[in-house]
């Protein structure tokens, strides 16, 4: 089966038929933090598509979500695993206040969705250093007005942990804003 990508408006269908089958399930409220790709497209207007969401639960189970992502999964086309708290590993990158910067993207009656700041996603792009990632940190650098003092304090911090991987991304992100 060909799968779809996920654009702005797929995102919002998706996340209002999620919401509707934990409504009809009944169980708890579920709250998600997502980046990634995922919170360009939802939140800050990129043009574009993902093949699928990262995120994963600031409150509630991410393991109630197994079946009904299943189920839009076919529903859509879409890959098995199109939401995944695949990034929840990469928060330790983040700086002690991003939550501060969370934008909402999805309000339901189950469910609501935050996606990160632009300051947290360029540190984790900056951070992973893929190639895949400098369309996205020029699109955030032209599209929104971060604040890189937080984006380079946080990554003069992160050298203390990752010295090679900090340094690596300080470089990028002295060449991408010079360019920027």
């Amino acid at each position: 089966m060909d799968t779809n990508e996920i654009d702005s408006q797929l995102l919002r269908k998706l996340l209002a038929d999620l919401d509707e089958l934990l409504a009809r399930e009944g169980g708890p409220p579920l709250h998600l933090l997502v980046g990634g790709a995922g919170a360009l497209v939802a939140a800050y207007g990129m043009n574009g598509r993902t093949e699928d969401l990262d995120a994963f639960s600031l409150k509630g189970d991410f393991e109630t979500l197994k079946a009904p992502v299943a189920q839009l999964a076919m529903k859509y086309k879409l890959q098995g695993d199109w939401l995944n708290p695949h990034f929840k590993s990469f928060l330790i990158y983040l700086p002690e206040d991003w939550r501060k910067r969370i934008i909402r993207i999805f309000d339901g009656q189950k469910l609501q969705v935050d996606a990160l700041g632009a300051e947290e996603i360029l540190i984790m792009k900056l951070m992973a250093g893929r190639a895949k990632d400098h369309a996205h940190i020029r699109y955030l650098l032209r599209a929104r007005t971060p604040d890189l003092g937080i984006v380079e304090a946080r990554l003069e911090e992160l050298r203390e942990l990752w010295p090679k991987e900090a340094r690596r991304a300080l470089d990028l992100f002295d060449d991408l804003t010079e360019v920027g």
